[in-house]
């Protein structure tokens, strides 16, 4: 029994080998396919990259929340009231009814509920203290820049009505630019790269091993 076990084992290891040793082959042999498909990878990606992607447009900036509070609620709690306060805020400031207000005074084709589908503007926290900062990212240069100084003038009077005064907020540093980043036609391109190699790779393999299995009688 042991024997035969043994036996098993050395012809498994065999067949391995011997499967092994013929994709490796099967792969030199087709390495012309392999480097034809990673090309065609690059320029599908590089031609997708170039007429169908869109540079990226960004404009930001800082506004501070001023959580305010009475003379009698200066306690323990006064802390976490603050936090809760200028988290709330944050989450104002990317909400429907002042990304709305926003909109139509930048006079922009757009409606709220997109935008904040689409995350056109992220707001972060800038670790513990009282700043947010506000990024704001539309498909052209002239609507990011339009609605970014719109929501930088709108933001402030109306979080203050919707939260009753119980938090202000002022704009610390204006949305004077807008940061253009391209398309980076190298990423895409090494992104297809590999896409067509890794492709074309599996289909080589896959077929040696699929011959290997079941060869033509």
């Amino acid at each position: 029994m042991k024997e035969n076990t043994e036996k098993n084992v050395l012809d498994f290891d065999r067949d391995m080998e011997l499967d092994l040793r013929k994709v490796i082959q099967a792969i030199f042999k087709k390495k012309v396919w392999i480097i034809c498909a990673a090309i065609l990878g690059v320029v599908l990606s590089i031609g997708y990259a170039k007429f169908r992607k869109s540079p990226t447009y960004q404009a930001n900036f800082t506004a501070y929340i001023y959580a305010n509070v009475s003379d009698d609620q200066y306690n323990i709690d006064s802390a976490a009231d603050t936090t809760l306060k200028v988290n709330t805020a944050a989450e104002l400031m990317k909400s429907g009814e002042v990304i709305q207000v926003a909109i139509d005074k930048a006079g922009l084709d757009l409606q709220a509920a997109d935008v904040i589908r689409r995350t056109y503007i992220t707001t972060t926290l800038r670790g513990t203290t009282q700043l947010i900062e506000v990024s704001i990212s539309l498909p052209s240069e002239e609507s990011t820049g339009k609605f970014a100084t719109a929501l930088a003038e709108v933001a402030p009077k109306k979080i203050s009505e919707i939260t009753k005064g119980a938090a202000s907020v002022q704009v610390v540093t204006s949305p004077d630019k807008v940061y253009t980043t391209p398309v980076s036609l190298r990423s895409y391109g090494l992104k297809g790269f590999v896409a067509g190699f890794a492709i074309m790779l599996f289909i080589v393999i896959a077929q040696t091993l699929f011959d290997q299995r079941y060869p033509e009688k």
